[in-house]
């Protein structure tokens, strides 16, 4: 278990993705919930509060994008670092998506999850400092 606990909010259509990230974060101590309705989580996270937003982005469904844009249009969750997880980026969308607010980064799927937790810890070590500095 580390030092620090996480409250990650994963938005992930994937019974599979969504069983694994419980496990591997449950195992490192984080708080979370994973729930396959998206709009149940958008509407969870101003309350939450979570450190960062997993979220899952298939382009051939554009709930997951208007889900992103409501959590961009909320005050209250609009610097939320959000990961962007997917499988089915061409080149330029994961640009794209890259350069989106709030988005920290895209990893593509299949993921190797000892580097996911790796990166949502240095993600939210970094929000956790920033706040403390300002």
């Amino acid at each position: 278990m580390h030092a620090m606990s996480y409250w990650v909010l994963v938005l992930d259509s994937d019974g599979n993705v969504r069983t694994l990230l419980k496990l591997a974060l449950d195992q490192q101590g984080h708080q979370l919930l994973v729930m396959p309705d998206s709009d149940s989580n958008v509407a969870l996270a101003p309350i939450e509060q979570p450190d960062i937003i997993l979220l899952d982005l298939d382009a051939a469904h554009c709930n997951e994008q208007a889900v992103y844009l409501d959590l961009q249009r909320n005050p209250q969750t609009r610097n939320i670092p959000v990961l962007v997880l997917s499988a089915a980026f061409t080149p330029e969308e994961l640009a794209r998506w890259r350069r989106m607010p709030n988005v920290v980064d895209v990893i593509l799927k299949p993921f190797e999850i000892t580097v996911l937790l790796a990166y949502i810890d240095a993600i939210c070590e970094a929000r956790l400092a920033s706040n403390i500095s300002t």
